[in-house]
C-alpha cells in the first residue's frame, strides 16, 4: 500500500486570503477515461462530497471554530 504523504499546506488564493488545505498522494485510475492520461505531474483539486460528510463543529482554545472531520467521499478530479 502506497503512503499518502499526508500534509497541511498553507496557500495564498486569488482573493488574497492565505487558506490551510489539506494534501495527500493519491492512486488514480488511468484506464476508464482517455483524458485522465493527461493527470501524470499536474496538480490536482479534489472536493469532499457534501452529502458524505461525518463531523462536527468545534470550538479551539482560541474560540475560533473548526470542523473535526471523520470521515467522507472525495469528488471532482
Amino acid at each position: 500500500m502506497a503512503e499518502p504523504n499526508f500534509a497541511w499546506e498553507d496557500y495564498l488564493d486569488t482573493d488574497g486570503v492565505v487558506r490551510t488545505y489539506a494534501c495527500a498522494d493519491v492512486l488514480y485510475y488511468t484506464g476508464l477515461y482517455p483524458e485522465a492520461k493527461l493527470i501524470p505531474g499536474q496538480p490536482q483539486s479534489m472536493e469532499i462530497y457534501r452529502d458524505s460528510l461525518v463531523g462536527e463543529w468545534r470550538i479551539w482554545e482560541d474560540g475560533k471554530p473548526y470542523y473535526h472531520f471523520l470521515n467522507g467521499c472525495l469528488i471532482g478530479l
